[in-house]
């Protein structure tokens, strides 16, 4: 059977196995009324009841005692109870009771704290039979994509962006180093939109969606739909309903991008300092997680810092299970920061449930952790709103991909390559569904797919260099044969 992978980021914990993602979870909880429930339910509260609301145990993970009244009651003391009740309810609702898990779990991770999730791990349903770092499981799904030397995954959690370099080397990607950025998370980015949206409530029809707790959260869970809607006309529509009553305001696009200013330059100055200390500063490309993919401006800026491509949830899952043997051969005695790279190419998964939770520096050097065990023996059973889907067995992930390679024949197939440094850099941008391909490839076409090919003028070369020559052999195929 093949394992259930769990994802421990806390913008959005993450479980999936064979036949994709189960479900996700934002790491909320909400302790009042001496009772306590996590995920999306607690989030929708969080405004109403910001002094019983928590949301920072996952990255505090610990067993320092909370002050009195920050919980309900004997059985949630700290931190460390509120993320065990959180995994018991993960397993609860998705009735994970059998089989092996693979931790996923953030470089910002300390040994303590890696000791403390086994510990809590072990008093739920979840049966932990292997720990890596998650950013090398990105890192080795980016890999399939473009080949380099160097990558930096960077990756958005509720609080914090966590930067972490991964090396390549003959086939073996290694964790080098790991950085935070406090106060660029998920939920930072929800604050500055909700200033932004206010006044643009109070200026248009003078409300104020923050003069109350109850519209305060509905303006909260509001923004994810807003940020997801069309933005062709160069303005999103708000609309809330409070009392009654109707209220309108207009937010151009241009000052959404302007307000997230301030989160963008303080990650593009990260990143830009961690590529110049890149021994070969050319063979880098950035990987950036689904949530800072879709941040306004983001891409296109640091697209000028390093080739960048995007990591999102079912990505994650196929790349763990494509490498789960050897992340399960390690055990759960020690967090794997070093894989040998397996391709996912031809990995397929079904679409995620979408996240109920909104969309949108302390460097330390990586080792092997051997974390001990320790945690809560409190137990608890909860209930948090998800979808499910049925599990499979050992074969349904493979199943799937050949049903997803046989739903569409081929119908061409195209070899590329490049000769010169201007035709280099354009082949470096040669896209296919979206995707960016190696610097020269063979690639067998399917009806329907999309071929790209764009030119970023930073990418250019000097007047008295050679173009070089790029180079595309199309040969038409019939049901598979020339």
């Amino acid at each position: 059977m093949a394992p259930q992978i769990l994802e421990l980021n806390d913008h959005g914990i993450t479980l999936g196995d064979a036949e994709g993602i189960r479900l996700i979870s934002p790491g909320f909880a909400l302790a009042r009324d001496k009772s306590l429930v996590v995920g999306a339910q607690a989030q929708a509260q969080s405004r109403l009841h910001p002094n019983d609301s928590h949301s920072r145990y996952w990255q505090e993970l610990s067993l320092d005692p909370l002050p009195s009244g920050r919980l309900p009651g004997d059985r949630y003391r700290h931190l460390a109870d509120l993320a065990h009740a959180h995994l018991n309810s993960l397993a609860a609702e998705s009735e994970s009771y059998a089989g092996e898990v693979i931790l996923s779990v953030p470089g910002s991770f300390s040994r303590q704290q890696l000791g403390i999730l086994l510990g809590i791990a072990k008093q739920t349903p979840l049966t932990v039979a292997g720990l890596v770092d998650s950013a090398l499981i990105a890192a080795a799904g980016a890999q399939t994509l473009q080949a380099s030397e160097h990558t930096i995954v960077v990756q958005q959690q509720l609080h914090q962006i966590l930067f972490t370099q991964v090396s390549c080397h003959q086939g073996v990607l290694k964790v080098d180093s790991s950085v935070t950025l406090p106060s660029s998370g998920s939920q930072n980015v929800i604050d500055s939109l909700m200033q932004l949206s206010t006044e643009l409530f109070i200026d248009q029809c003078r409300f104020n969606p923050q003069h109350d707790a109850a519209t305060e959260q509905l303006l909260y869970n509001a923004l994810p739909a807003w940020l997801a809607a069309d933005v062709s006309s160069g303005s999103l529509l708000l609309e809330l309903t409070a009392d009654g009553a109707v209220h309108n305001a207009k937010l151009p696009f241009e000052s959404l991008v302007v307000a997230l200013a301030p989160i963008r330059q303080r990650v593009n100055e990260q990143l830009s300092a961690m590529v110049s200390r890149v021994a070969n500063s050319k063979n880098v490309q950035i990987v950036l997680c689904s949530t800072l993919s879709e941040l306004p401006g983001l891409k296109t800026q640091l697209a000028r810092v390093a080739p960048v491509t995007s990591s999102n949830a079912e990505q994650h899952l196929a790349s763990s299970l494509a490498h789960s043997d050897q992340i399960l051969s390690s055990g759960a005695g020690s967090l794997r920061k070093e894989l040998m790279l397996i391709s996912t190419a031809s990995a397929s998964l079904p679409k995620s449930p979408s996240a109920s939770e909104p969309a949108l520096a302390n460097e330390s050097r990586s080792q092997e952790s051997g974390p001990q065990e320790s945690g809560s023996q409190e137990k608890s059973s909860l209930e948090t709103r998800s979808q499910k889907s049925p599990a499979g067995d050992s074969h349904a992930f493979e199943n799937h991909a050949e049903k997803n390679r046989a739903a569409r024949s081929p119908y061409a197939q195209l070899s590329a390559s490049a000769q010169g440094a201007q035709a280099n850099a354009l082949l470096k941008n040669l896209r296919i569904n979206g995707e960016r391909i190696a610097d020269s490839a063979e690639l067998v076409l399917k009806e329907g797919d999309s071929l790209t090919l764009s030119f970023d003028g930073s990418e250019a070369t000097t007047l008295d260099e050679s173009l070089g020559t790029l180079t595309f052999n199309l040969k038409k195929l019939n049901n598979g044969a020339d």
